[in-house]
């Protein structure tokens, strides 16, 4: 029995590359090396829908599904991308942004973040990102820990929220901004701690 509810979905949906379809595992959850719950939110920032996003690995490559939920159960999933490029990254749920489901990574080794918007539309198993402005110094060194709450600001900051602990075991507030089409851009991070929150850490959520 999977960890959500009843059987891992035994195939991909329909239309799946027939490498990925060989590649996935329709019998546990063994091959996930992470996941992430997505969530769209409507005019009156109510939750409609989640999806689950996983990196899962599969004879040294790695393969990014979407499953749909229904209730806790997860269903067929889509693949949205495949390739070493996903090896060395963290997903990040931001939330809705502008109405559609999106996605943001951040590589641990340089520190950028990328975001991938409406990826709940994408049928090109590819997925193409686009670098967030001002990102280019959270790597997994310098930032052991970081997500979203996936609850966007006002005024200057009106995009995600991201949260993250540093090397030094100090949280931080990483205010962000987005502009009409959804693109983001970082700003400097904001202490609101003075350490302590290193170690046994193992995730923020």
């Amino acid at each position: 029995m999977d960890p959500v509810s009843g059987d891992r979905p035994q195939q991909p949906a329909a239309g799946t590359p027939a490498a990925a379809s060989s590649a996935y595992d329709a019998y546990d959850w063994s091959q996930v090396q992470q996941i992430v719950a997505l969530s769209s939110l409507n005019a009156k920032n109510v939750l409609t829908t989640t999806d689950l996003v996983t990196i899962e690995a599969s004879g040294g490559t790695d393969y990014v599904w979407e499953y749909p939920m229904s209730g806790a159960k997860p269903l067929a999933p889509t693949l949205l991308a495949s390739g070493s490029a996903w090896s060395g990254v963290s997903l990040i749920n931001p939330g809705s942004i502008n109405g559609n489901q999106a996605l943001w990574t951040r590589n641990t080794s340089t520190g950028q973040l990328t975001q991938y918007l409406n990826i709940n539309a994408d049928t090109t198993s590819t997925l193409t990102g686009q670098t967030i402005a001002g990102s280019t110094t959270y790597s997994g060194s310098a930032y052991p820990l970081i997500t979203s709450a996936a609850v966007t600001g006002s005024g200057a900051t009106n995009g995600p929220a991201l949260w993250a602990v540093d090397s030094t075991g100090t949280l931080q507030l990483i205010p962000t901004s987005l502009d009409s089409s959804g693109n983001a851009t970082v700003y400097a991070p904001q202490a609101k701690s003075a350490g302590g929150w290193g170690p046994g850490l193992t995730n923020l959520s």
